[in-house]
């Protein structure tokens, strides 16, 4: 990120408010070593505010030492336990490529994943937890810490979607964004200007009434970031402004199977912690979607 003058002596001033921090403080271990990067990030994000900036960055080290951020990100990094191997299996989200100036962009197949059944067995604290580790790993990943976030709500091609009837999309779209909400309560605080555009695709009318409430929770340069297309033709032609046709998935009219990615769908009673249905669904990953969306 360049520096000019201005954002230049807010990281100045903001270097000398952490420097009067006692560092050996468990609490203040993450902000006493933040490198500049994250510093300005903190500082673009709330406009230049020092006071406001110090004040944040002081609250996520809090939040991470008692969140155990690092340990938390290295367990489900290597972690085996059947409900890890669920998260990582059925969620059907992945890195396509990256932008002209180096930004991933990451898709998440928002439209075919349970949230209803995911909330009621999990709970919201571990869909949460699992989140904090894909914005772990995504932060990690990209050096300018920035990233394009694909959300495709439609359904199109999948064999066994979430909900198959009108009764059944104001408990998806309810459960949708209460995960949506909650996890604004992370992102907008703990991870500022890491995203760059979040765009969703294939959005259903009933998600457009209740976006306007959920859209009150989030910061309002996040909300500046977002971008909502309803159709499919809309949504197909913003993703081949963004990326070659090999990279598209098949669903969003390109030529990309998404081999390695989970599927999501449906979920019988209890399958998050199902030892076979988990298998079934790693073994599912290295076929991709060629099958499902085939032309």
């Amino acid at each position: 990120m360049e520096v000019d003058p201005k954002l230049g002596a807010a990281l100045t001033a903001l270097r000398e408010k952490i420097a009067g921090l006692a560092a050996s403080e468990d609490d203040n271990k993450w902000i006493c070593s933040a490198p500049d990067d994250i510093c300005l990030k903190f500082l673009v994000g709330h406009n230049l505010n020092v006071k406001t900036a110090f004040n944040l960055m002081q609250q996520c080290s809090k939040w991470r030492f008692e969140k155990k951020v690092d340990t938390l990100y290295e367990r489900y990094s290597a972690d085996s336990s059947i409900s890890t191997r669920f998260a990582k299996a059925y969620f059907p989200a992945t890195i396509l490529g990256r932008d002209p100036e180096g930004r991933p962009i990451c898709l998440n197949q928002m439209g075919v994943v349970d949230y209803p059944k995911i909330m009621q067995e999990f709970g919201i604290e571990k869909v949460i937890e699992y989140s904090i580790y894909t914005c772990e790993e995504a932060m990690r990943d990209n050096p300018l810490k920035q990233n394009i976030i694909v959300l495709n709500l439609g359904q199109e091609g999948h064999p066994n979607p979430p909900f198959t009837s009108i009764f059944e999309v104001g408990g998806w779209v309810s459960a949708l964004l209460s995960y949506v909400q909650a996890l604004s309560g992370v992102v907008d605080p703990y991870y500022p200007e890491t995203t760059y555009k979040m765009i969703f695709l294939n959005a259903p009318s009933m998600f457009w009434a209740s976006w306007k409430v959920a859209q009150t929770f989030l910061h309002e340069r996040t909300r500046q970031k977002v971008e909502v297309y309803s159709s499919a033709e809309s949504s197909n032609k913003r993703m081949q402004e963004l990326l070659p046709d090999s990279l598209i998935p098949y669903n969003l009219g390109g030529s990309n199977n998404l081999q390695g990615v989970g599927k999501g769908g449906r979920l019988p009673k209890d399958a998050c912690n199902d030892l076979v249905f988990v298998e079934n669904l790693e073994k599912e990953l290295q076929n991709g979607l060629k099958d499902v969306n085939a032309k």
